[in-house]
């Protein structure tokens, strides 16, 4: 969990890996997202997956990145929710 994200992000080699669905990018799709140390990252699409945390289900969009540093990041929306 990053409570600096403001979005739900998914590293797309792992998103592929698992053969999880990548939705091309739309008007709602972040144009732009930059990283912690300023860089860009690449957005190729979003997905929605539905994830468990100590046996709650959640579900929630993720915008998927190249190249991204973690498989996963789940931002304050997540938090929120």
């Amino acid at each position: 969990m990053d409570t600096g994200a403001v979005k739900n992000c998914l590293n797309a080699s792992f998103a592929r890996r698992l053969h999880i669905p990548i939705t091309p990018p739309s008007d709602k799709t972040p144009p732009a997202l930059s990283g912690v140390d300023g860089k860009s990252l690449t957005v190729i699409g979003t997905t929605q997956l539905a994830f468990s945390i100590a046996g709650y289900m959640c579900y929630a969009e993720f915008v998927v990145v190249e190249d991204m540093f973690h498989n996963v990041i789940l931002g304050l929306g997540a938090l929120r929710h």
